[in-house]
């Protein structure tokens, strides 16, 4: 087989190429792959980063579908033209929607949710986790002409690498004329207001501070958000289980194995025991820092650092030792 071809799906969200794709680019140009990366929901000048990276092709289309089902003909068709070796994107909630319906549609290999990958001649190793993070498998993707597998990668299991410089000057950017309707069969049944939040998504925060049933109440969450604070503005707050079961905070803040999969370079779990069930959510953490009261919970045993203590004594100490030294 001539060099891999490799098509990277690079997610967006106000115009912002999001991490993790920033992650499979670099992963991808670092294992010498001639890379076209697929840009939806972007504009010309939101492709700078991209193009940084040092991807060899670059295709935008900037009217992307808020509906992934309506992006599937046009996906299809791009993959059929574009012919790559395989195809490459983040385990995103919309691409967890759009690309096994893809798979199906042309009858390609599919897996989700993997922690990594090898190129082996004509075929693809790729790890995956089983049984909540407690064994891991690899399986082999045997690729065929025409038939590349679509493999979705776990949010930061690639780090990014320094820009390939040598691909700067040999690039194209190619702006795609598709008609993607907004109209879908689905009827509108019911309708929920978010309360907007300046944090960035778990799955690709580099800090979290997490809170479970130790908290005790909604209102002492206020206490994470205060630390979070001083430790800047790209710090997210997670929760357990029990929290968002509670009704403490809104599911979408829950880390653990039916919540978000989350590897940031450092997690500080406050008032957490670590159910198996949290810990293949978080495991894979840089970093994990536990604070509680209880000497003998579980997470004690995968982390890095951990204070036996009462929280609500704890992180008002170091809210107020980041403040003096942020005034220093």
């Amino acid at each position: 087989m001539s060099q891999v071809k490799a098509l990277i799906s690079v997610d967006f969200l106000n115009q912002q190429a999001k991490g993790p794709s920033l992650d499979l680019l670099s992963f991808a140009l670092h294992q010498n792959w001639q890379v076209c990366a697929l840009c939806l929901g972007a504009d010309k000048e939101a492709l700078k980063i991209v193009q940084e990276k040092g991807a060899h092709e670059i295709f935008f289309l900037s009217n992307k579908a808020s509906n992934p089902q309506n992006l599937i003909p046009f996906i299809s068709s791009f993959i059929k033209e574009q012919k790559p070796h395989i195809v490459l994107a983040s385990s995103s909630q919309h691409n967890l929607e759009l690309f096994p319906r893809v798979a199906a549609r042309l009858n390609l290999p599919f897996l989700s949710d993997c922690l990594g990958l090898q190129w082996q001649k004509n075929s693809c190793l790729v790890e995956k986790s089983f049984y909540a993070g407690k064994c891991q498998a690899q399986a082999r993707i045997n690729v065929l002409p025409d038939t590349p597998p679509i493999v979705l990668i776990r949010h930061h299991q690639v780090r990014q690498q320094g820009a390939v410089t040598s691909n700067k000057n040999s690039f194209s950017i190619t702006e795609l004329n598709w008609n993607i309707p907004e109209s879908s069969n689905y009827k509108l049944t019911q309708t929920k207001k978010i309360q907007k939040t300046l944090r960035p998504d778990l799955t690709e925060a580099q800090i979290i501070i997490s809170g479970g049933r130790g908290m005790q109440t909604a209102e002492n969450f206020k206490l994470l958000e205060d630390l979070a604070n001083c430790l800047g503005p790209d710090v997210s707050i997670g929760a357990s289980r029990a929290v968002t079961d509670a009704g403490w905070v809104p599911h979408s803040m829950q880390v653990g194995q039916t919540g978000k999969t989350v590897s940031p370079q450092l997690y500080i779990a406050c008032g957490i025991s670590g159910a198996i069930q949290h810990l293949a959510g978080m495991n894979r953490s840089r970093v994990i820092v536990t604070i509680n009261s209880d000497p003998s919970a579980p997470l004690f045993q995968k982390s890095h650092y951990g204070l036996v203590g009462d929280l609500f004594k704890i992180i008002p100490c170091l809210i107020k030792e980041l403040k003096q030294n942020q005034n220093k």
